[in-house]
C-alpha cells in the first residue's frame, strides 16, 4: 500500500511518489506505456483526461503531474491485479485513493515557484518534468580512486567513478529500468555487471559468445528488456544470447541467423519485439519470450546496419548503415515508412529517440550528429563538434532535454590527439550546454543515462567504464 507520509522537501515528496508509482506499475505486472494509454482511453473515455507515452514518461521518471492525471494513471494501474487479469478501476472518492490525493496535495504544496522546462511533454500542460533531484544513496558518494569534480546546475555532471573491464575494450553500455544494474558489453565476448548504486562488480559475468575466427567474440550491442527481467547482448559470432538478469542464467536458446556480427540490437517499448541489425545489412526480428524469428529478415539497406531504434510509443522502427541511409519501418506491418532518408553522405554509427518521440538523433562516421523530425521525416539541424572523429554512441536523457553524444577517435586532430569527449547538447536551443566530460585515453564506443537521469555513463576502448552524477557528490 502507497505510504502516507506527506512531509518533506518537494525532491523528497516526488521521490516517494516515484517510488509508490514504480511498485504500483509492478504490482500490475509492469504494463508498457502503451498498454497504460490504451487501458486508460477504454476506462476513461468521458473524462477527457489522457495519458500519452510521453505523459507517462514523465509522470513515471519523477515529473510533477497534475491531479488528475496522477490519479487517472493510479486508477489504471489498479485494473490490473496480481494474476494480470482486469478488474474494475477505483471511482473518484474511493478511499483507497485518499493517500494519493494528499500526496499530491502536499507536493503541489512544497513546490517551488520555477517556469516549466523543456523537457517536458510538448502540449500538456498538467505535466512538467523536473530537473533530477539529489536521489540520496550510496552513488553520491565520492570516490576514492576517482574524486568528484565540482558540477554547477542539472546540465553539469561530475565524476563519481571509473570501473575497469579485465583490460577488455567496452563496447556497449545499458542501465535497467529499475536504475540497479550496469550492463557493459566487452571486446572478450562477455556482458560484465555492477550494481549501479554501490558501483560493485557483481562477479556473475554472462558467457555464451563464441570466438568467430578473424571477427574474434566482441559484445557490440546490449539493452534490458522494458520489464528488467533479460539483458540481451549481441556478439560479432552472429548471435543475440538472452540472460535472466535475477539468476544470470541464459534465457531459451541463441537467437542465431546467418553468419554475420550482429551489431546493434533494441527492445521495443512493450518489450514484445528484438530487433538486430547485422553486417550484411539485414534486420532481423524475433520473440524474446520464445525465442522465435518473426518473419524473414528485412532487407532495406546494402551494407550493415550499426544502429537500430524503437520509437517511444513502438509505432516506428529506425535504421541506420553504412550506406549512408536512414530507413523508417512499421514494425507491426514489418514494412518500411516510405523511402529512405540519406545523411550527408556519412555512414550511420548509431542512433536513438528522445523520450518523448519528438526527435531522432543519428551519429555519423564523421563527426556529425543529425537532428531529425521523425513525425515530418525533416533534417531539423546539424550537429557538427566532434570534428573528424566518429560519433560511436549517443543517449538522450530521460526529460528528452540533454542529448549526450562521444568521440571515438576515428582520426588525429590537429593537436596530434583524438576527440575522446563527450558533449552535452540542449536539445531545444541545439547548443552545447556545460563542459565536455573528458578522462578516456581512447575512444568512447558506449553512453547510458540511467532511467531516472541521475547517472550518465561512458564505456571505452580504454577498458574503463566512467561514471558521472547529475548533482554534486558529497564528500
Amino acid at each position: 500500500m502507497a505510504s502516507s507520509d506527506t512531509t518533506g522537501s518537494y525532491a523528497e515528496l516526488l521521490r516517494e511518489q516515484t517510488r509508490e508509482l514504480t511498485a504500483l506499475r509492478v504490482r500490475a505486472g509492469n504494463p508498457s506505456l502503451r498498454d497504460i494509454e490504451k487501458r486508460a482511453r477504454r476506462l476513461f473515455t468521458g473524462e477527457k483526461t489522457s495519458l500519452p507515452p510521453a505523459t507517462l514518461s514523465g509522470i513515471l521518471n519523477g515529473g510533477y503531474a497534475g491531479r488528475d492525471k496522477l490519479l487517472c494513471l493510479v486508477r489504471t494501474l489498479m485494473t490490473w491485479d496480481r494474476a494480470r487479469s482486469t478488474c474494475a478501476p477505483p471511482a473518484y472518492g474511493d478511499p483507497v485513493l485518499d493517500v494519493w490525493h494528499d500526496r499530491w496535495e502536499a507536493i503541489t504544496k512544497a513546490r517551488p515557484p520555477r517556469q516549466r522546462t523543456h523537457g517536458a511533454p510538448a502540449g500538456d500542460p498538467a505535466v512538467e518534468v523536473e530537473p533530477p533531484a539529489p536521489p540520496g544513496v550510496p552513488l553520491q558518494a565520492a570516490s576514492e580512486q576517482a574524486p568528484a569534480l565540482p558540477v554547477g546546475g542539472p546540465d553539469r555532471f561530475g565524476e563519481v567513478g571509473i570501473l575497469t573491464t579485465a583490460q577488455n575494450p567496452v563496447a556497449a553500455l545499458a542501465v535497467s529500468p529499475d536504475n540497479t544494474l550496469l550492463a557493459a558489453g566487452c571486446g572478450d565476448g562477455r556482458v560484465r555487471l555492477w550494481n549501479a548504486v554501490t558501483r560493485q562488480r557483481i562477479h556473475k559475468t554472462l558467457t555464451g559468445h563464441k570466438n568467430r575466427p578473424g571477427y574474434g567474440a566482441g559484445v557490440y550491442s546490449v539493452a534490458f528488456s522494458p520489464d528488467g527481467t533479460l539483458v540481451a547482448g549481441g556478439g560479432t559470432d552472429g548471435a543475440v544470447l538472452l540472460w535472466n538478469t535475477a539468476t544470470r542464467r541464459p534465457h531459451g536458446q541463441p537467437l542465431e541467423g546467418p553468419p554475420c556480427g550482429i551489431l546493434s540490437i533494441a527492445f521495443s517499448p512493450d518489450g514484445s519485439l528484438l530487433a538486430a541489425g547485422d553486417s550484411k545489412g539485414r534486420l532481423r526480428l524475433w520473440n524474446p519470450v520464445t525465442c522465435q524469428p518473426i518473419g524473414k529478415p528485412l532487407s532495406g539497406h546494402r551494407d550493415s546496419v550499426a544502429a537500430v531504434a524503437f520509437s517511444p510509443d513502438g509505432a516506428l522502427l529506425a535504421t541506420g548503415g553504412s550506406d549512408f541511409t536512414l530507413q523508417l519501418w512499421n514494425p507491426a506491418t514489418r514494412r518500411p515508412r516510405g523511402q529512405p532518408l540519406r545523411t550527408r553522405p556519412f555512414a550511420i554509427r548509431c542512433m536513438g529517440f528522445s523520450p518523448d518521440g519528438s526527435l531522432l538523433a543519428v551519429g555519423t562516421g564523421y563527426g556529425t550528429v543529425e537532428l531529425w523530425d521523425p513525425a515530418t521525416r525533416r533534417l531539423l539541424d546539424t550537429l557538427t563538434s566532434h570534428k573528424s572523429a566518429a560519433v560511436e554512441a549517443l543517449a538522450f536523457s530521460p526529460d528528452s532535454a540533454i542529448l549526450a553524444t562521444a568521440g571515438y577517435g576515428g582520426g588525429p586532430l590537429p593537436s596530434g590527439g583524438y576527440d575522446n569527449r563527450l558533449r552535452l547538447w540542449n536539445t531545444t536551443t541545439h547548443r552545447r550546454v556545460g563542459r565536455s566530460l573528458t578522462g578516456h585515453t581512447a575512444g568512447i564506443s558506449a553512453v547510458a543515462f540511467s532511467p531516472d537521469g541521475n547517472l550518465l555513463a561512458t564505456g571505452s576502448r580504454d577498458c574503463t567504464v566512467r561514471l558521472y552524477s547529475r548533482t554534486s557528490p558529497t564528500s
